[in-house]
């Protein structure tokens, strides 16, 4: 029988020193920006609006900061501008951003630049200057490729990313932490040290970056490097969720499931996952998958439980699984 697993998310995020939004305009694009990869769909559209406002009122950084970003996949709907809308910002924003770079040299300028047009050179630029997410960015770059690339020099790369990772927490940046807590949790372009990861998450969730205090609720959990503590863990994996962060949500309801640190609630625990499942998480339709096959807080069934098996591998990308969904009706 298979066990309900408990989703841990490594992510490599790109960041900013402040996650929570602000009334100054360099902090609150910091926040817009560090809270776009950070875990929380919700955090990056509290963040976003007070930058979507500002560019709004005919501010030219917020105006080309919301140009770029509104090209994003899953960006929220405060950033979602009509194209002539963003043709409009980028052309009353774009030559002032400009000059914040090749004029005063301004590391935000660089990134926000290289991000417009996809330019490695403004990229390492505005990292050589300073500035997190560009030192961010390039670290995924590297882990990435490591991974990506067959041909490349996997152990090289990693190192690198770790090297920039640092450069970033060395700025007690919340990201740039929990990126070197997940390269020091897994050994990866650095000695394995767990007790080192645990600090970095620890750093991370002090700077309330939601997907550090769930890392740190899978310690508690696990009894690595702290003594085994279910209640730390739940409340741990409570605050992420509350936070907004999916896989944080995903391991409050299974505390809930299994009655750890916390009453058991096995019909709560469900409806917090169908809700994530329904709404597109796969890891949740994994869970809800085995919440069917195990007959927690549901009844045993195991079409159902196939169906979100499927469901889960569809959300992931698998062809197969996205045309058998097709071809049975769950898409129309």
């Amino acid at each position: 029988m298979r066990m309900l697993a408990v989703a841990v998310v490594a992510a490599m995020c790109v960041s900013s020193p402040a996650f929570a939004a602000a009334d100054n305009s360099a902090d609150a694009i910091g926040a817009v920006l560090n809270s776009r990869a950070s875990g929380s769909k919700r955090m990056y559209a509290v963040a976003a609006a007070s930058v979507a406002k500002a560019a709004e009122e005919g501010k030219p950084l917020q105006q080309f900061v919301v140009a770029i970003l509104s090209k994003d996949k899953n960006v929220p709907l405060v950033l979602q501008i009509s194209d002539e809308t963003r043709r409009k910002y980028l052309a009353s924003s774009k030559s002032k951003i400009k000059k914040m770079a090749e004029k005063k040299n301004n590391s935000l300028a660089w990134y926000l630049l290289a991000i417009e047009v996809d330019d490695h050179k403004m990229l390492e630029k505005a990292a050589s200057l300073g500035n997190v997410q560009a030192l961010n960015t390039l670290g995924m770059m590297r882990f990435d490729k490591a991974f990506d690339d067959p041909s490349a020099d996997s152990a090289a790369l990693l190192k690198e990313a770790f090297s920039l990772f640092k450069k970033a927490a060395d700025k007690d940046d919340a990201n740039g932490y929990n990126n070197l807590g997940i390269c020091y949790q897994n050994g990866q372009g650095c000695t394995k040290d767990e007790k080192a990861a645990f600090d970095c998450f620890r750093k991370a969730a002090d700077l309330n970056h939601p997907e550090a205090v769930n890392n740190l609720g899978r310690f508690y959990r696990e009894g690595i490097v702290v003594d085994q503590d279910f209640a730390k863990a739940a409340e741990c994996f409570s605050r992420s969720a509350k936070m907004g962060c999916e896989v944080g949500q995903i391991n409050y309801a299974i505390a809930l499931l299994r009655g750890e640190g916390v009453a058991r609630n096995e019909r709560r625990a469900v409806e917090l996952i169908e809700s994530m499942a329904t709404g597109g998480s796969a890891e949740a339709m994994e869970v809800m998958s085995l919440c069917y096959e195990q007959g927690q807080g549901v009844e045993r069934d195991a079409w159902k439980s196939m169906v979100w098996s499927i469901r889960s591998k569809a959300a992931r990308g698998d062809k197969a699984s996205q045309k058998w969904l097709e071809a049975n009706g769950f898409v129309k």
